[in-house]
């Protein structure tokens, strides 16, 4: 399970990839176009709302399965620690419905942006539209793993504990292995020249 999720995460990075050089592209030749008053692209705003559009909509899934949206965490500092990982998975539980929820009613979108078309690229608008319910949907996949994942972390916090433990002991491998490479390179950390 842990192996599949792992290789959806990569080809969504990809994706996301893809559609950020995309947008950086055509931002790019937008601003070349600037200097050749001769030369006109009108589909590159439409190409930068499209990828803008599905960046988000591949990214929102990865953020609620990495824990990086914002949260208001004021009134879990008076709970225990049991408490609030229960508290946790409650929210993800009920941002989860409403993901499912929202991207349902969020479906005729689609059936609109058939009859529509864009100006420059003459694409159905529901490749716009198609985004929103996408979105939805793939978070509220995103969520339901994550519920599950925070299910374990209640039954036994311990495992969190652990992981953050594991997490920290990682990191302070790779900062020793970047400041062995720094000092071998004759950087040093400290402020001062390292003698080669």
């Amino acid at each position: 399970m842990r192996k599949i999720l792992q290789t959806i995460e990569l080809i969504m990075d990809v994706m996301l990839f893809l559609l950020f050089f995309a947008i950086f592209a055509t931002v790019l030749l937008q601003v070349a176009t600037r200097f050749v008053p001769t030369m006109v692209f009108p589909w590159t705003d439409e190409i930068i709302r499209l990828s803008f559009m599905w960046m988000i909509c591949l990214a929102a899934p990865l953020a609620i399965r990495h824990n990086e949206f914002a949260q208001v965490d004021m009134l879990f500092q008076f709970v225990s620690f049991r408490t609030r990982l229960a508290l946790e998975l409650l929210c993800i539980i009920l941002v989860t419905i409403f993901c499912f929820v929202a991207g349902y009613t969020a479906l005729p979108m689609i059936q609109v942006g058939q009859r529509m078309t864009s100006v420059a690229m003459q694409l159905p608008m529901s490749y716009f539209f198609g985004a929103i319910p996408m979105c939805f949907f793939l978070a509220g996949i995103s969520g339901v793993f994550k519920s599950y994942e925070r299910l374990l972390d209640v039954l036994d916090p311990q495992r969190v504990i652990d992981k953050k433990s594991a997490e920290e002991q990682a990191l302070k491998k790779h900062i020793r292995e970047i400041e062995t490479s720094l000092e071998q390179d004759g950087v040093s950390l400290r402020g001062k020249e390292v003698d080669a």
